[in-house]
């Protein structure tokens, strides 16, 4: 007698299941650190479009520390915001995005204008 060679249909699904499990893994972190470049990318244009059209390399950071901050507080926002109307027992994802987004354009502006603020006589 014979034996067939090949893998077993069970086998398969297993080698299927390990394969969506990897994926799984790896693609919200390949997604995760494309989105951190990109975000980097930008901001490093940004500072060197400051840099170039003003001839100051302190508006440049300027605006780098604004956009860091804002990402920040909206990083932070983002997360507490709905964890709390979460345990208010209120749906986060109807109620959150409106204190959210307030949160992060109030935070950014002051943080934009306080670092302005300090860095002033650096800007002439």
């Amino acid at each position: 007698m014979q034996q067939a060679k090949g893998f077993t249909f069970v086998e398969l699904m297993i080698v299927l299941v390990i394969l969506t499990s990897l994926a799984a893994v790896a693609i919200p972190n390949i997604l995760r650190s494309k989105m951190a470049a990109s975000e980097a990318e930008a901001v490093a244009q940004l500072k060197c479009i400051a840099v170039l059209w003003y001839g100051n390399p302190w508006l440049g950071l300027i605006l780098f520390l604004a956009m860091t901050g804002n990402l920040m507080i909206a990083g932070v926002f983002g997360t507490l915001f709905p964890l709390a109307l979460k345990a208010l027992h209120r749906d986060p994802a109807l109620a959150s995005s409106i204190f959210i987004t307030t949160a992060t354009d109030v935070g950014g502006f002051f943080v934009f204008l306080g670092l302005a603020t300090l860095l002033l006589g650096h800007l002439h």
